[in-house]
């Protein structure tokens, strides 16, 4: 299985829209990992970061469960 970074990052500026997205994205992954925990090789109970500006998942996923994510939340290997 691929090991990826998800990563979920505030905007730069900190208007409504940017909190919104932010927050539409934490909730995308999050139900994302809970649909997809038992699938995983690596798995985190919770994400990692800070939670204002950005938080991340290092995950062992199917490359099928990767492919439903916005490319632009899958950030790096570990």
């Amino acid at each position: 299985m691929p090991r990826a970074v998800i990563t979920v990052l505030s905007g730069a500026s900190d208007d409504a829209g940017s909190e919104a997205t932010f927050n539409a994205e934490w909730e995308l992954v999050e139900q994302w990992v809970d649909r997809w925990r038992d699938n995983m090789a690596t798995c985190p109970e919770n994400f990692e970061g800070c939670g204002c500006c950005f938080v991340y998942w290092e995950v062992d996923a199917p490359q099928c469960a990767l492919d439903e994510l916005p490319s632009h939340l899958l950030t790096g290997t570990w």
